[in-house]
């Protein structure tokens, strides 16, 4: 079962790996920077996802239906590439 952390105005983000914690919290703030609208994610080619880089090999993806997931790069490539 994925692990889920605790957003501002009840949401949730969901990490598809185990980070570290310096990584889990700057990601929080991350997105809560988002949710609050203070930061804008970069919309990819395919059109389906935004994306909010956190670092060179973390990312941000959120789908059309606004749920957030933390992953890896490879977790993210995986991801995006099967839809």
């Amino acid at each position: 079962m994925k692990k889920q952390v605790e957003l501002v105005n009840g949401n949730f983000m969901k990490l598809h790996y185990k980070p570290q914690k310096k990584i889990v919290e700057k990601a929080v703030k991350a997105a809560n920077s988002f949710i609050s609208g203070d930061l804008h994610a970069r919309k990819l080619s395919n059109g389906l996802f935004q994306v909010l880089d956190i670092s060179r090999t973390e990312r941000i993806v959120i789908d059309k239906e606004k749920q957030l997931h933390l992953m890896s790069h490879e977790k993210y490539n995986d991801f995006v590439n099967q839809r």
